[in-house]
C-alpha cells in the first residue's frame, strides 16, 4: 500500500517539470540486485535520473524490488522491453 501511495506522489510531483520524468517501480528483484545494477539495465533505453532498491532497516536485506526514475517516453520503452524478461534468475514485473 505504502509503495503504491508513493509511486503516485512522485508522478504528480514530476508532471510540473519541463521533461517528465516517470517512476517506475520494479518487482520481484533477486536478492543480490543493487542499485547500480538495475540502474544500467534500465540505461539502454534512456537516461536513468535515479535508481533505488530498497532494502529491509533491521536486516539489511534487499526487499526484492526498487524504483527506477526516467523520462517518459524512455521509460514507456524501457517497459515494453524489459516487463517479464529475467535479469539474475528472477522475471522482472
Amino acid at each position: 500500500m505504502f509503495a503504491a501511495a508513493f509511486v503516485q506522489l512522485r508522478a504528480l510531483s514530476a508532471t510540473s517539470r519541463a521533461a517528465a520524468v516517470k517512476t517506475l517501480f520494479v518487482g520481484n528483484l533477486a536478492w543480490a540486485v543493487r542499485a547500480d545494477d538495475l540502474g544500467s539495465l534500465f540505461s539502454q533505453y534512456g537516461e536513468v535520473k535515479s535508481a533505488r532498491v530498497l532494502s529491509d532497516r533491521e536486516t539489511g536485506r534487499s526487499r526484492g524490488f526498487g524504483f527506477i526514475d526516467m523520462e517518459e517516453a524512455d521509460a514507456q520503452k524501457a517497459i515494453e522491453a524489459l516487463n517479464g524478461t529475467d535479469f539474475k534468475g528472477r522475471g522482472l514485473r
